[in-house]
């Protein structure tokens, strides 16, 4: 049986994906694939210069290595660097910070020689300087991978079973439109075409099948990805499939070299 392939939805932000003929164990893994092994940028080491503000330097350095910032495939990507080896250029970029009080010292203010490289949101407050409070700091940011720490996590994966929808009741009185959510009515009559997410789902599933009946689709799925900004929703599942079939590659020579 050969999987259908629909995109429902797509936009640097965000995507929607419907997968028919499909099995739990493929989605699934296509999730933790992105999730888990889709490379991206983020700030690992922290040189600080100068640092008078109130924070620890730990919870700033910490608050900086959250911070995401735009990757570029065609100049950067993964290495598995063992301890002790030297990184390439290809792996890590060098950023560089100044600010002064008062005032807020924002991500904005992230400087890197690569123009490419910047903070996706650059209003992201690292911390509130008083009029004699520093900040300089040299960072190092580096590929790496979700499975590692959180702060590599590209974005958001998620899916679930695809649903048909039957209305029994169109028009239900007002009583029963209270126990449904009222999301799904267009006025007083429900539209289905309204119930186009997982929770919606969720909340209109058994309660009242006389009125309106949801039937789950054990072969097909709604797949969407949401990108946290440092890659694009397509770099997410381009990626994601690119990983989960390396992985699968090694897989299998694994298996062969034992049969």
């Amino acid at each position: 049986m050969i999987m259908k392939v629909k995109v429902n939805e797509y936009n640097d932000k965000k995507a929607q994906v419907l997968f028919e003929d499909a099995s739990h164990g493929f989605v699934n893994a296509l999730r933790r694939a992105i999730t888990n092994e889709v490379p991206v940028l983020a700030i690992h080491d922290v040189e600080l210069r100068k640092q008078t503000s109130v924070l620890y330097d730990e919870i700033l350095a910490h608050r900086l290595g959250l911070t995401p910032l735009t990757t570029d495939y065609a100049t950067y990507d993964y290495e598995d660097v063992k301890e002790g080896e030297e990184r390439s250029a290809r792996s890590q970029v060098k950023l560089t910070y100044t600010a002064k009080g008062p005032g807020i010292a924002y991500a904005e203010g992230l400087q890197c020689a690569d123009p490419a490289i910047k903070p996706v949101y650059g209003k992201m407050p690292f911390v509130k300087l008083a009029g004699d409070q520093e900040l300089e700091f040299e960072a190092t940011a580096v590929m790496g991978k979700g499975k590692d720490h959180s702060k590599w996590i590209p974005g958001i994966a998620m899916y679930y079973e695809k649903a048909d929808f039957k209305v029994h009741n169109s028009k239900p009185e007002k009583k029963v439109r209270k126990k449904f959510p009222p999301q799904i009515f267009d006025g007083t009559e429900i539209d289905v075409s309204k119930i186009n997410n997982s929770i919606l789902i969720d909340a209109v599933e058994g309660v009242d099948n006389s009125v309106l009946e949801v039937k789950r689709k054990e072969n097909a799925f709604i797949f969407e990805v949401e990108s946290f900004g440092m890659i694009s929703a397509k770099d997410m599942l381009v990626r994601g499939f690119a990983e989960m079939r390396s992985m699968l590659s090694v897989l299998k020579g694994e298996v062969d070299s034992k049969l």
